[in-house]
């Protein structure tokens, strides 16, 4: 599957999304000629990094990346709920981190446990540690009355290739997450794969209500989609 195909894929769902969002919902803008210091966030005077534009997001931004290759500092993380990145349309990004620095890319993307509603879309995701996309609990921070997730997480017409072990890992009480028309393939190719030598398209550990329809998943170290740990109720189409 091509940029060419998720464009096709991402005009049609993209059309059937853009009017949830909220009315007041701004656009921060990146490109990887744009200035931290100096931008502002518009289309003109874009940020430069993912991350800086993510801590200015708030719930219902939008965060629109130019085409172009993205290697942050650290993982790309996502602390609170409502925040939508996706590529420019008609423009494809890449966000890419290495898979042998466990220390600063543990992942490449991470939805912190109150990044409810986020939202990845015609997006290229490679590389990671142990995984390209991590969506987190608090399940075992020992709180009984506070173990959530991530949930409702959407990742639509999205690349995710190239990682360290799983391509999209789903921890406990991650729930009600959709995966759509994405490409998943060359999981398990890092250093943290070579003596566990398991390595998913989609890992989800007890996470409920998980969709994955109308997805590519090929080139697999271990099993390509694997829903496991207590997980119910998940639903894979034509895939």
């Amino acid at each position: 599957m091509t940029a060419r195909f998720l464009t096709r894929m991402g005009l049609f769902w993209g059309g059937l999304f853009a009017g949830a969002l909220p009315a007041a919902a701004a656009a921060l803008f990146v490109a990887t000629n744009g200035n931290d210091a100096t931008g502002t966030g518009t289309a003109a005077a874009p940020f430069r990094t993912l991350n800086f534009a993510l801590g200015q997001a708030v719930s219902g931004d939008v965060v629109e990346v130019r085409g172009g290759t993205y290697r942050e500092a650290a993982e790309v993380r996502f602390r609170g709920p409502g925040v939508t990145m996706r590529s420019v349309p008609g423009e494809w990004a890449v966000l890419e981190a290495p898979v042998d620095n466990e220390a600063d890319f543990s992942v490449c993307v991470l939805l912190d446990p109150d990044a409810d509603h986020t939202r990845l879309s015609r997006l290229e995701i490679a590389g990671g540690y142990y995984y390209g996309i991590m969506l987190q609990t608090k399940w075992d921070w020992g709180d009984p009355d506070d173990n959530g997730g991530a949930c409702q997480a959407a990742i639509e017409d999205c690349v995710i290739r190239d990682t360290g072990r799983d391509g999209i890992k789903i921890t406990p009480n991650c729930d009600d997450v959709l995966i759509r028309g994405c490409e998943i393939r060359g999981t398990g190719i890092g250093p943290a794969n070579a003596a566990a030598e398991n390595a998913e398209g989609i890992d989800c550990v007890n996470g409920d209500r998980v969709t994955v329809r109308d997805c590519w998943i090929h080139d697999i170290y271990s099993t390509g989609i694997y829903l496991k740990g207590g997980s119910a109720d998940g639903l894979v189409e034509r895939t």
